[in-house]
């Protein structure tokens, strides 16, 4: 069910992002391969999301994208407070 949820989700702020979403996705790709890793605040500061995008926008640029979750890390933008973020490697 839960899982179920999450698609249906990213699915919605695909369709609403669609053209944000791709710029999003081949920045992370390029980083993650230039740097050797790629996080959600990279994407936010290389390629910030629309103001009216929903803030889960982030799992649609990183989910089926090719690349896989090498460690974690804590996110070092203040509205993250402090959580844990995926870093993404190649």
């Amino acid at each position: 069910m839960g899982l179920d949820l999450q698609f249906r989700g990213i699915e919605k702020v695909s369709r609403n992002n669609r053209e944000w979403i791709s710029q999003a996705r081949t920045v992370a790709k390029r980083l993650a391969y230039e740097q050797g890793s790629v996080t959600s605040d990279d994407i936010h500061e290389h390629c910030p999301p629309p103001s009216n995008a929903h803030p889960n926008v982030m799992g649609a640029v990183f989910k089926d994208l090719g690349l896989r979750v090498v460690s974690f890390a804590t996110t070092k933008r203040p509205s993250g407070h402090g959580r844990l973020i995926r870093v993404y490697g190649p």
